[in-house]
């Protein structure tokens, strides 16, 4: 019996919540946790490259440069991974 590997993709809602200012309202911990969660049980996680995009986008517009130094963080130092 061959082993498949859990995957969860994250969309960019989910992922604006991710990169949110911790502690900001419950969603965002319980975002936080949850990925927290996913990432220390190796589980991949993945968003579609428009998401990051997306998401990137609207984080400069509104000069929330903390969440984008997060979303960086997160990319660089996890098994995150962007495709699609």
């Amino acid at each position: 019996m061959a082993h498949s590997r859990k995957a969860v993709i994250l969309d960019t809602g989910v992922l604006s919540y991710v990169v949110d200012k911790p502690g900001k309202n419950l969603t965002v911990t319980n975002a936080q946790n949850w990925l927290l969660d996913l990432l220390s049980r190796g589980i991949d996680v993945y968003t579609p490259e428009i998401c990051d995009y997306e998401l990137r986008r609207e984080l400069i517009r509104t000069s929330k440069q903390a969440s984008i130094t997060r979303l960086d963080t997160l990319i660089s130092g996890t098994n995150y991974s962007i495709s699609f």
